[in-house]
């Protein structure tokens, strides 16, 4: 475009094809549009991941990806749009591209947070369950954001489960 728009008037004119230029400019903001991915105070695209607060569904996530865009389990199955946004899903877009979903404090994947969430926190703070460092469950159950889990992780997230802390905070 910024050679077409560089041409003097003249030589505009001698152009033939200045319908395939707007064709693929067309084209290429369609494309663009297909792998847009809107932030929101409750969901915002963090490297190859979706940061989501816990109890957004997957109909209100599919409206901050677009057009085409589809959620499925871990193991690939469908998710139904009412069913709750749960740590591991992930996101497809239309041009393909994945991006696995993260609920702080939903260790499980279940789409909620739970003293179920808290005591795997807990075991893995001390060496019984291993979450690797750049899995969504480690990111989801590093509710702190210190350099490993801990017992406080697992406090504020049964914290979190009773009402007694609200996981909107946790949202970096």
């Amino acid at each position: 475009r910024n050679t077409y728009n560089a041409l003097t008037a003249t030589q505009k004119a001698l152009v033939t094809n200045y319908t395939v230029l707007t064709e693929a400019e067309a084209k290429y903001a369609e494309m663009e549009a297909l792998h847009e991915f809107t932030d929101s105070k409750d969901a915002k695209e963090s490297g190859n991941n979706i940061i989501s607060n816990n109890g957004l569904t997957v109909a209100q996530l599919l409206s901050q990806a677009g057009k085409g865009a589809v959620i499925k389990t871990t193991d690939g199955k469908s998710v139904e749009n009412a069913a709750l946004i749960g740590t591991g899903m992930v996101l497809t877009m239309a041009d393909g591209s994945k991006k696995e979903i993260v609920v702080y404090g939903d260790v499980d994947g279940d789409g909620k947070i739970s003293a179920a969430d808290a005591r795997l926190v807990l075991r893995a703070s001390v060496g019984l369950e291993n979450f690797k460092e750049d899995s969504a469950k480690y990111k989801a159950a590093n509710v702190e954001s210190k350099d490993k889990l801990s017992a406080a992780d697992a406090r504020l997230i049964l914290r979190a489960s009773v009402g007694l802390e609200d996981p909107k905070a946790w949202m970096k």
